[in-house]
């Protein structure tokens, strides 16, 4: 917990807010993942056996629309259905992660330039004591480890626990 407290301390508020919505687009990600799952036994199941789809009564009225009263007719429109299922998840995946790894990276350039503008602002005497090439190393590490080794796994395991 006192993690989540010092995040929320080092994150300014426009940073909270959008890993807030970051964090709701990846409980909607979750979601079609076990959706998407969830599709695969029912589909396994029409397949052993493909008049059940005919019991469901939503199954019937879709079917009867779309003019298929054949079984193979049934089974290829299902199969087309997953298929297309599975493709809008995964590029619902690939954009969000494409959100999450640039707010990762935009963080990351926010907290450099903080941290570099603190070296800067330092007192002189501060400068003489140290190394600067070890402050730059110090600040690169940190700022990485924050990043990729905390935010990044934080987000990545809330995920994964959502799913």
């Amino acid at each position: 917990m006192t993690s989540i407290t010092e995040l929320w301390f080092i994150l300014n508020r426009r940073a909270r807010i959008e890993g807030f919505i970051l964090l709701l687009f990846m409980v909607l990600g979750a979601v079609f993942e076990a959706v998407s799952i969830g599709l695969v036994m029912p589909f396994i199941a029409v397949l052993k056996e493909p008049e059940l789809i005919f019991k469901l009564p939503a199954a019937r009225t879709l079917f009867s629309f779309l003019n298929i009263h054949e079984p193979r007719q049934t089974l290829t429109a299902l199969g087309l259905g997953l298929i297309g299922i599975f493709v809008i998840k995964s590029g619902y995946l690939v954009l969000l992660y494409r959100w999450l790894f640039r707010y990762i990276f935009a963080t990351q350039v926010w907290l450099g330039e903080q941290l570099l503008t603190g070296f800067l602002n330092a007192p002189y005497t501060f400068h003489l004591q140290r190394n600067s090439a070890e402050l730059m190393k110090v600040m690169t590490e940190s700022v990485q480890r924050f990043t990729a080794g905390f935010l990044l796994t934080l987000l990545t395991v809330l995920v994964e626990i959502m799913i």
